[in-house]
């Protein structure tokens, strides 16, 4: 979700596309905003917290990508695991989720650097989804 402009985004095997939700939709309001037909099992996808920047993950192809959005093309971060979802937290470190070996891959400054910190998380039994919420207490 794009807080700022009011975007809601979802993914599906072979793309990206996102909805208007200040309802000025016109003819339905469904935008595509990336085909990417050579990614069978699209899945996880976050937004930075500016709107400006969409991570996403294809399981099959096993790519963890970005899409700055307005581009036409996506850029690949790493190509060696098998990504399940992905989620960011409120300080802007992004999350990944291996969905065989049960690891989670960390970017903790997708701004500076693509490197990923690798963290075996033995406790979670084929995870499938990863969803941060901040909450007040």
């Amino acid at each position: 979700m794009d807080y700022q402009i009011r975007y809601l985004y979802w993914s599906r095997h072979e793309g990206i596309d996102r909805k208007l939700l200040n309802g000025t939709d016109k003819e339905g309001g469904i935008e595509e905003v990336i085909q990417l037909q050579m990614f069978s099992k699209m899945n996880g996808l976050t937004i930075n917290p500016d709107g400006t920047r969409l991570f996403f993950c294809d399981e099959n192809s096993k790519q963890a990508l970005y899409l700055d959005i307005g581009s036409s093309s996506a850029v690949v971060l790493i190509r060696e695991y098998e990504l399940r979802d992905v989620s960011m937290d409120g300080n802007g470190v992004l999350y990944w989720l291996e969905s065989g070996e049960k690891l989670i891959l960390v970017m903790d400054d997708y701004e500076l650097s693509t490197d990923f910190n690798i963290e075996e998380e033995g406790q979670f039994n084929n995870p499938q989804r990863i969803h941060i919420a901040l909450v007040n207490s």
